[in-house]
């Protein structure tokens, strides 16, 4: 028999900055291309992850699938 090693994550833990846009319920990282929609003057920044849930927005599920 021969064990295979069992993944430990699926996806690498986000760290940094993400953006979401005015108004606009979700987060994204940078390069996702439903974020890079939002018109630039739109866009707000948050320093990490944990702010942008802390401030009610939720992960994008094309950039962030589970």
């Amino acid at each position: 028999v021969i064990e295979r090693p069992v993944p430990t994550a699926t996806r690498p833990a986000v760290s940094g900055p993400v953006f979401g846009g005015r108004g606009l319920a979700k987060y994204h990282l940078p390069g996702c291309r439903y974020g890079e929609r939002i018109e630039t003057a739109q866009r707000i920044s948050f320093p990490s992850v944990q702010d942008a849930v802390q401030k009610g927005r939720s992960a994008c599920p094309v950039c962030q699938p589970k």
